[in-house]
């Protein structure tokens, strides 16, 4: 289920959550957050994601550090409870440590994933 939260600034967090109870959601896979990062790219107002509890696996995670490395206004990242292994978070780690776009406040919990 896709959400929007608008904060008084106008920035944008997208809730793409995979654990919706209330009605049946389609879980994002690698390849969906792949179309997600070509579309979220050069967005300055959308500063957060959440795709918590879905099905991103190492590829996904290849372009969710793709993403935190073009998209210097998010700053924070969901990725807990997906399907991620030590190679994608490996992945996440090189781009947080590369880029110096990427604000020191910035939250990304990747926690209960295959680490």
């Amino acid at each position: 289920m896709l959400n929007w939260f608008v904060r008084p600034e106008k920035e944008i967090i997208l809730n793409i959550a995979g654990n919706n109870r209330l009605r049946k959601v389609q879980r994002l896979t690698g390849e969906d957050f792949w179309l997600l990062s070509k579309v979220l790219r050069n967005r300055s107002l959308i500063i957060g994601l959440d795709v918590r509890y879905n099905l991103i696996s190492d590829v996904g995670a290849y372009y969710a550090a793709k993403l935190l490395q073009k998209q210097p206004h998010l700053t924070y990242l969901n990725l807990m409870f997906n399907d991620i292994g030590p190679d994608g978070g490996e992945l996440i780690a090189k781009a947080l440590h590369v880029s110096i776009d990427i604000p020191q406040s910035s939250i990304l919990p990747v926690n209960f994933n295959f680490l």
